[in-house]
């Protein structure tokens, strides 16, 4: 198959754009012809090592978005116009990746002939909840309002020419179906396992070695981006009642404040208030390519989140035989199994957290079986392989539905079954 893979951006490394190369990657060693298409693209920042042997064909941003424009809906819109007409002919397979390249793949589909058929690899709800306005800018609410709609009106009718959406998890499916009323499908996201193993135990010690951590101490680590959905206070909540039993434990969270300051504020403001300023660091944003030596430095893993639609650190953190505790407010929870891969609590739920996490400093033994299971469940279940395999089953499935449509539009006779109505 001819594939064309679209990214909204590709500037620093990321789950998002990894997923998108490692497939890429994946279906040009399973002989299929790949190229990824970006507006923008750091050739120095982002994956070197995977981009290295890929096709990136670097679109650039149109004219109009570079005015000073304070809608980046808008921005987006003449990116991706752009992006459109840069696509080939003689596609097989569109397949854009999060929001909204899955507009330029639409609208290149239609100039197509024959046909692609567009598959949307869509991550997360590309609408996420409308917020509260506060002060001054409540008097432009119904005007944001009324955007929204618009924008949405808009979205919709563009996801109404997909041939297919494919999502992470079921949970993310029941977002997506109810917005689109279209029938997702799930695929799961893969795992490098042997890219986050670490071959100089130094720059594991080095870790924390950085953060004054003494080697027998406990560390819980998190990992993302500090945003609200992250539910870092719970775990905060956890590591104070562990260390108010006597624990000795650190709590090391690392991920960029820059996005939500308000939110980072109030985690450190309640720091203070819980007195846990000796338990807690905050490393802020770490290189992506020194994230394996930041977990294999722990000793337990924790992800908090609600209204997660998966969790690519978990399964890193497992993949590096980490004990994991996880809310099942994260979709990933759908693969695990509480108790013997995984620890799963319930989301804003710290005491229940805080026992679990007692639970694991007290025990090695305990720590040794789950991080061993959790080990041996990725390996045998998610790989990227694997992830590129159930896109290709889509991707031919999708093709055999948009030249039977077009059969039977032409009233010609339709393909048998188990055929493959491939061009060129």
């Amino acid at each position: 198959m001819k594939v064309a893979i679209l990214a909204p951006e590709l500037l620093v490394e990321g789950g998002g754009g990894r997923q998108a190369l490692y497939l890429a990657r994946e279906l040009q060693e399973m002989g299929h012809e790949v190229a990824v298409y970006t507006p923008t693209y750091d050739r120095e920042r982002c994956y070197p090592d995977i981009c290295s042997s890929l096709k990136v064909v670097v679109t650039g941003k149109h004219p109009l978005s570079r005015l000073p424009l304070r809608s980046g809906r808008l921005k987006a819109y003449f990116n991706m116009r752009r992006l459109a007409r840069k696509l080939p002919k003689g596609l097989d397979i569109i397949n854009p990746h999060h929001w909204p390249p899955h507009w330029s793949a639409v609208w290149a589909a239609r100039r197509i002939r024959p046909r692609p058929a567009v598959v949307w690899m869509c991550n997360d709800p590309p609408w996420p909840p409308a917020t509260r306005c506060k002060g001054v800018r409540r008097v432009f609410s119904p005007l944001r309002c009324l955007s929204r709609r618009v924008f949405l009106a808009f979205d919709r009718e563009q996801v109404d020419e997909v041939s297919k959406i494919v999502v992470l998890s079921e949970y993310a499916k029941g977002l997506i179906d109810a917005t689109y009323g279209n029938d997702s499908a799930v695929v799961r996201s893969g795992v490098d396992v042997s890219a986050l193993q670490v071959d100089d135990p130094s720059r594991v010690q080095a870790v924390r070695e950085r953060y004054g951590i003494p080697f027998d101490t406990f560390l819980l680590l998190s990992l993302g981006i500090l945003m609200p959905h992250r539910r870092i206070e719970d775990a905060l909540e956890a590591v104070a009642t562990a260390a108010e039993v006597g624990r000795d434990l650190r709590f090391l969270v690392v991920g960029t404040p820059e996005q939500y300051p308000e939110y980072a504020a109030s985690l450190r403001r309640m720091v203070r208030n819980l007195r846990i300023e000796d338990h807690v660091i905050f490393a802020g944003a770490v290189p992506e390519g020194e994230l394996k030596y930041y977990y294999h430095a722990c000793d337990a893993f924790v992800f908090p989140n609600e209204n997660q639609t998966w969790s690519l650190a978990t399964t890193e953190a497992m993949a590096c035989s980490r004990p994991v505790i996880v809310s099942t407010g994260a979709a990933v929870k759908e693969v695990l199994t509480n108790g013997v891969n995984a620890l799963l609590v319930p989301p804003r739920r710290p005491d229940l957290m805080a026992e679990k996490l007692v639970d694991l400093i007290d025990s090695p033994e305990r720590r040794r079986e789950l991080a061993e299971n959790g080990y041996r469940f990725i390996v045998e279940t998610l790989s990227w392989r694997r992830y590129a395999e159930s896109m290709v089953d889509v991707f031919e499935e999708s093709i055999r539905s948009l030249r039977a449509a077009e059969d039977e539009a032409m009233g010609r006779q339709p393909a048998k079954h188990g055929e493959f109505p491939a061009h060129s």
